[in-house]
């Protein structure tokens, strides 16, 4: 009996150490980026994104200013919104890719356009 039990909380302690391994892996959108646009006038801008749960809070800054953005990342998906100098509001809509990027479209309201942005090397935020 004693060896059945030894051995039920040895699996146990597998699978517990495997779900936290695979949870602390999750990839995370989290941190700062550099995106750029299909409509992007000026250079590249600098995303700043921080995470709660799945809400997304953050910033983007580029030659244009400096514009507080909020939304949600959920299932995979990134989906944020600013309002630019009062004239419009910009939504993005995005996926982690394959090599790490993060990419896109963006509605300004003259139809989509492609964004991507590349991670800044060490912004990871946990």
């Amino acid at each position: 009996m004693r060896t059945v039990m030894r051995f039920a909380v040895c699996c146990l302690s597998i699978v517990a150490a495997t779900t936290v391994c695979r949870a602390q892996a999750a990839p995370t959108v989290a941190g700062k980026w550099t995106l750029t646009s299909d409509v992007s006038q000026g250079g590249p801008s600098t995303l700043d994104i921080k995470l709660d749960g799945k809400k997304v809070t953050g910033t983007l800054a580029g030659p244009s200013g400096t514009f507080a953005l909020a939304g949600q990342f959920e299932e995979g998906t990134l989906t944020f919104s600013m309002d630019y100098q009062g004239q419009m509001t910009i939504a993005f809509t995005g996926k982690l890719q394959p090599d790490g990027s993060l990419a896109g479209t963006l509605d300004y309201g003259q139809g989509p356009a492609n964004w991507k942005a590349v991670r800044v090397k060490d912004s990871t935020v946990e």
